[in-house]
């Protein structure tokens, strides 16, 4: 864990928590709307996401390039564009059902609560991987500015023979 940013370890267990809670009030409300279909695909990307960056943090014993490449930087802006998705579909299912223009599964209310909740968790999601993925990338140029100025001894000692 030494080679991962400061908090950066803090924000992908606090992003794997409100993923799991999206996933288990998603599940909950479910039969309402099978439009809500996309919160166990975010959250499975999530997951494998978090456990690669956490393998990469661990397999590499100093700073590397592996762990801050194009591909975890650009994983966490598509993970919260992804989000940002699952968020505008449930706020967007919670008016349309208060509103009237969807009718309610009998015995569901018209405004639901878990459906709220979950839309709550899924407002701030989007906001960590967002972070994430800014310190992802700045990590990133920093070892891109370190090795452009790092002395190349290769370079350097065939030049003088």
């Amino acid at each position: 864990m030494n080679s991962l940013p400061p908090y950066t370890f803090l924000l992908i267990i606090l992003s794997c928590l409100i993923s799991t809670a999206c996933l288990i009030l998603g599940a909950l409300i479910l039969p309402l709307t099978p439009v809500l279909w996309t919160i166990p695909g975010a959250f499975l990307l999530t997951v494998v996401y978090h456990f690669v960056l956490v393998l990469l943090s661990n397999a590499v014993t100093d700073r590397s390039k592996r762990l801050f490449s194009t591909l975890t930087v650009g994983g966490a802006y598509l993970l919260t564009l992804l989000w940002a998705g699952v968020l505008a579909i449930s706020i967007t299912f919670a008016v349309f059902l208060a509103q009237g223009k969807v009718q309610p599964v009998r015995g569901s209310p018209k405004i639901n609560p878990i459906l709220i909740t979950m839309s709550g968790f899924a407002f701030f999601h989007p906001f960590i991987l967002f972070t994430i993925g800014v310190i992802l990338h700045k990590e990133r140029r920093q070892e891109q500015y370190r090795e452009k100025w790092k002395w190349k001894t290769q370079t350097n000692t065939s030049n003088w023979r």
